[in-house]
């Protein structure tokens, strides 16, 4: 029993009963408890709904905001964003220079010096740094996607690996 709960019951017995060195037995306190708003199931504390209720739940309102989602993303605007982020990267591939790359730069030293090291690295500085979505960040973090090579200098720089 904690501390504060002994003070409660010693608080509780009246100061007459004190005086008689009589022992008290405590009396546990009891948190209230909660149930599904779904179904009435009991869950834990601070939840609305129990698992199964929560599934049902949110995958009727995934599906109610599909359709939303899919419409939004061929809109002209999201069509023009996308055609000006392709632009721009397109630009960049063309504008680097494979001669710009350092010798001792290459995909083994990639793969064995920097490669390993992105877990490191936030998803938002990736993204910010190389100018990629963060998508594309969570696959080149976890080795499912080789970025680009002009990509592998600054790469190298976050995580602090250089040619020695």
């Amino acid at each position: 029993m904690t501390t504060a709960t002994c003070r409660l019951v010693y608080s509780l017995i009246p100061p007459t009963a004190r005086l008689s060195r009589v022992p008290v037995q405590a009396i546990p306190l009891t948190h209230a408890q909660s149930f599904c708003r779904q179904c009435g199931a009991q869950i834990g504390r601070g939840r609305s709904y129990c698992a199964p209720c929560t599934l049902k739940l949110s995958t009727a309102t995934l599906l109610e905001a599909a359709p939303r989602g899919r419409i939004a993303a061929q809109s002209d605007e999201a069509q023009t964003r996308r055609s000006e982020t392709q632009l721009r990267h397109r630009a960049a591939s063309l504008a680097w220079k494979s001669s710009d790359l350092p010798a001792w730069l290459n995909e083994k030293f990639y793969l064995t010096e920097i490669q390993p090291r992105l877990p490191r690295i936030t998803l938002s500085v990736l993204s910010s740094k190389l100018g990629i979505s963060i998508p594309y960040a969570v696959d080149i973090r976890s080795a499912r996607r080789i970025p680009h090579r002009r990509h592998w200098e600054l790469l190298a720089q976050l995580v602090g690996v250089s040619h020695a």
